[in-house]
């Protein structure tokens, strides 16, 4: 879901497998966040497929 959010936004991502990636595993880690997905932009994270927190992170994006 979160994968079909930000494309229909035509926001560009980069996906990190953490269960075949250590450095992403170990990134997932340091944030402590209860599950993936995490979307990470600017220092900031949410966790989950939650439209209105991804809204408020995403919000200074070019449109």
């Amino acid at each position: 879901m979160v994968k079909e959010f930000l494309s229909e936004r035509g926001i560009e991502y980069e996906l990190r497998d953490v269960v075949n990636d250590p450095d992403a595993l170990a990134e997932f880690l340091r944030l402590d966040t209860p599950l993936p997905p995490v979307v990470v932009y600017r220092g900031r994270w949410v966790a989950g497929y939650d439209p209105d927190r991804l809204d408020e992170l995403l919000a200074d994006l070019p449109a």
